[in-house]
């Protein structure tokens, strides 16, 4: 039976542009779970200005969903107000009663340093989450649109599934595809790939150092993987 990894995000789309290449790399190993706080209703451009709040929600789920599935993902909607996360002590205590349900091996989260506020809230709920649970799993951060200061130390080389990555992030239809999605994905994943020497890739970083005589989790799982 695989054990589970889980990705914690912000709205719809946050998965797909944000770390999915590295999910599709390791769910050959693992499960992935996808928390999705909430479901974007409140940013729609590509949808008419009259449709309603709710019916939005239920389009921008459905692409969550579609999305998702590309990686075989169990998605769970922590059901969120889009624009309105805060990391207050239930939506914690929601988070690490999540975490405790899927005792995941390692947890990803966003950058806590973001001009978004729903991305830093995200992020917040996840670490507190974490030590709440009581949970050893790896705890690491990706990086997102708004982040600042992110400094990797961890980079993953997500070319043999870019394609992948790429027909993720087509599903969110909703969204500004060619300006804010594709071609701001194409970019960073082109210089953090350059950082490296490969074409493509994903950069994340650990929510702890390592010290002498430690291992990774990230790095130990993708280098089983690609060595089969």
């Amino acid at each position: 039976m695989k054990d589970n990894i889980l990705f914690i995000t912000p709205h719809p789309d946050d998965m797909a542009l944000t770390s999915s290449g590295t999910a599709f790399i390791l769910k050959e190993n693992f499960n992935i779970i996808v928390v999705c706080m909430t479901k974007g209703q409140k940013y729609s451009p590509n949808l008419p200005a009259d449709i309603s709040m709710d019916k939005r929600a239920a389009i921008r789920e459905n692409e969550e969903l579609t999305a998702n599935s590309m990686l075989n993902a169990t998605t769970i909607f922590f059901d969120a107000m889009d624009g309105e996360v805060y990391a207050d002590r239930a939506s914690c205590e929601k988070m690490a009663q999540i975490i405790c349900n899927y005792q995941p091996k390692a947890v990803f989260a966003p950058w806590p340093v973001d001009w978004h506020p729903d991305h830093r809230a995200t992020s917040n709920i996840a670490q507190r989450a974490h030590l709440l649970a009581e949970s050893d799993a790896a705890f690491y951060y990706y990086e997102e649109s708004g982040s600042t200061n992110f400094h990797p130390d961890i980079t993953v080389d997500i070319t043999a599934v870019f394609a992948d990555k790429m027909r993720m992030v087509s599903a969110h239809q909703t969204q500004p595809l060619q300006q804010r999605l594709n071609d701001w994905t194409h970019v960073r994943c082109r210089i953090r790939g350059a950082e490296v020497a490969v074409p493509y890739a994903e950069s994340f970083k650990r929510y702890r150092p390592l010290i002498a005589g430690q291992s990774d989790f990230l790095l130990t799982e993708l280098a089983k993987i690609t060595a089969k």
